[in-house]
């Protein structure tokens, strides 16, 4: 019974996906994504791109935002690398788990996570050290905190100030 409804469902599944096939390959109009129903194109911005963001809200000249773009295009592809290794060696953890693999055998397979993590670590620290030789610590600072995604202090003073709030110092009894 259960062979029958498996092989069922596969013979339906596989209609329906030859059926799709045969309707778009005989619809001559492209599918009009993301306008509305009347057909008429949607007015969008296309958001500003990272660089020029970068450029407008830290102040960088064009020679440092080169600089930056080259260090961020080389970083970026070395960290997915090594996320990738480290995706391997969960997976070879959580297969161990499963497998009840031996506690040495584990222990190994957590050891590599361990290096993976401070390899991890050491390329951060090395692309932070980079960019920290080309901007000024006042471009580094809105920098590292545009990359935590906070709001970047305004010009009047502190983001969150301390307005309308008690002194935490000051005891509640007097002045």
């Amino acid at each position: 019974m259960k062979k029958l409804l498996s092989g069922t469902l596969i013979l339906a599944i596989a209609l329906t996906g030859w059926a799709g096939l045969a309707a778009a390959a005989t619809t001559d109009k492209p599918a009009d994504k993301g306008n509305p129903p009347s057909g008429k194109p949607m007015a969008r911005k296309a958001p500003p791109s990272l660089p020029a963001q970068l450029k407008a809200k830290l102040g960088l000249t064009d020679e440092q935002l080169s600089k930056i773009n080259q260090i961020l295009h080389k970083n970026g592809e070395d960290e997915r690398l090594q996320m990738d290794q480290m995706k391997l060696d969960m997976d070879t953890l959580v297969q161990k788990l499963n497998d009840k693999a031996s506690d040495s055998e584990i222990g190994k397979t957590l050891d590599a996570i361990s290096a993976d993590q401070k390899k991890m670590d050491d390329l951060r620290e090395g692309k932070t050290d980079s960019l920290r030789s080309i901007m000024t610590p006042t471009q580094m600072a809105k920098f590292m905190l545009i990359r935590v995604r906070r709001p970047m202090p305004s010009k009047g003073g502190p983001s969150g100030s301390a307005k309308g709030k008690k002194n935490a110092s000051t005891p509640s009894g007097g002045k």
